[in-house]
């Protein structure tokens, strides 16, 4: 049976990490079963297919199956800070209410998860957040190397979270998977900084052309981000600083070798992508109702080693 439900919805056009959710609903509604969502509780011993068990067999298949692939991204899209001169990926919570950020070295790392906050705002540590930093450089950190990190840290996290609250946009979440990109091409084993900045550029286009159709205009075909800045004068709109655009701009040649990109350039193009995307979600947000508003954000303490 799972397997004729789970093509169902592949032929939908839906990704593995998607599906659980939905052969839950088509199970339990197809069937008139009624079944719960939650608790989902670990199955009993076979020949159990009723109630919460079904739910939770639905849950395991899935997991059994795909493994790896059903993991999902649930908060805005990840990006790169430095440390010591090294990027390092950072991804970011789905908040929902107010969370205190802090950073403290001084303390063992713990896996972020879902958080209540009770009486006050739920605190997230951002070291914990920095993927795959390790123990011996974290807690090696001084006070300066910690406040840059935080800065650095909060900055990339509230422009990503502004184009979090406009994905439902056109183009935008095409940019989202473009800014994704540009990341993974930094870090992965085998990097290609021209990719990553030729997908940093595909972010900014995407995301002003979106602000541009918003604003009421029609954006030309081009690649050119200088162009699509010049009409944000017709809107009465700032126009972001020319150097962080050249910082973007780049030719189709990268994608190929045939102009060399450095590793500094594509992370430098990286956020200056992000810092684009984030004031044109800014300005969108301003004209449309935002699907997720920005989380409200508390600054927290700031803890240095006590080498």
């Amino acid at each position: 049976m799972m397997r004729y439900v789970d093509q169902i919805l592949r032929d939908r056009g839906l990704f593995p990490a998607q599906r659980a959710m939905h052969a839950w609903l088509e199970i339990s509604s197809s069937l008139g079963l009624n079944l719960r969502m939650t608790p989902i509780q670990p199955a009993r011993p076979p020949r159990s297919f009723v109630g919460d068990d079904l739910t939770a067999r639905i849950f395991d298949w899935y997991d059994s199956t795909y493994g790896e692939r059903m993991k999902m991204l649930h908060g805005p899209v990840p990006s790169i800070i430095r440390i010591r001169d090294e990027p390092w990926k950072v991804r970011f919570p789905r908040i929902f209410g107010t969370v205190q950020f802090c950073i403290d070295n001084t303390t063992p790392r713990t896996t972020p998860g879902t958080q209540v906050g009770k009486n006050k705002p739920p605190m997230c540590n951002v070291l914990d957040s920095v993927v795959d930093l390790p123990d011996g450089l974290r807690s090696s950190l001084q006070c300066d190397e910690l406040r840059q990190v935080f800065n650095d840290y909060i900055d990339r996290f509230t422009h990503s979270s502004f184009v979090d609250g406009v994905y439902q946009q056109p183009l935008v979440s095409d940019a989202q998977s473009d800014l994704i990109a540009s990341v993974d091409h930094i870090l992965s084993v085998r990097p290609h900084f021209g990719n990553s900045q030729w997908s940093s550029l595909q972010a900014a286009e995407k995301m002003m052309k979106a602000m541009l159709r918003v604003l009421g205009s029609d954006p030309p075909n081009t690649h050119n981000l200088s162009k699509l800045n010049a009409m944000l004068a017709n809107h009465a709109i700032p126009q972001a600083p020319l150097e962080l655009l050249d910082s973007i701009q780049c030719s189709p040649g990268v994608r190929y070798g045939e102009v060399q990109v450095a590793q500094d350039e594509a992370v430098d193009a990286h956020i200056a992508a992000l810092q684009v995307c984030g004031c044109a979600a800014q300005v969108m947000a301003e004209r449309i109702t935002p699907t997720n508003p920005p989380p409200q954000v508390a600054r927290g303490r700031t803890s240095p080693s006590r080498s």
